[in-house]
């Protein structure tokens, strides 16, 4: 019986092993196979990363979650710019309570500009 299981597991093993090998490595390389979906721009980036990633990664809170960017189809990616550029554009995010004990962490109107702006850019072309 312990055979069995210790073959078993050395398989499972062989099998997992096998399975990422194919799989990408890094989210750099999940965006270069993936034409359609875009990166986060990095001057947005510096903007979430004081505004928004203290909350809004693996684990934290609401819909968007930036470690989960790359994994977002093209059309779910507008969406969520989409829905960033409202939420900083009418001062529904960051909440105010965030923003009370985070002073800095509050976008300035050149920030929302620059999500508005990527965000337009996101957004399918209208025939």
């Amino acid at each position: 019986m312990k055979k069995i299981i210790k073959i078993t597991a050395a398989l499972t093993s062989v099998l997992i092993f096998a399975a990422m090998a194919g799989m990408p490595v890094s989210a750099q390389s999940l965006q270069k196979t993936a034409g359609d979906k875009k990166p986060i721009p990095s001057e947005v980036m510096k903007i979430a990363q004081k505004s928004c990633t203290k909350c809004h990664i693996d684990g934290g809170m609401g819909g968007l979650k930036f470690t989960e960017w790359d994994s977002y189809t093209q059309e779910k990616q507008a969406a969520k710019a989409k829905a960033m550029c409202a939420k900083v554009s009418g001062k529904i995010m960051p909440p105010k309570n965030f923003v009370k004990k985070n002073p800095g962490a509050a976008p300035t109107d050149a920030d929302i500009k620059t999500i508005c702006d990527w965000s337009a850019s996101l957004q399918p072309v209208k025939k």
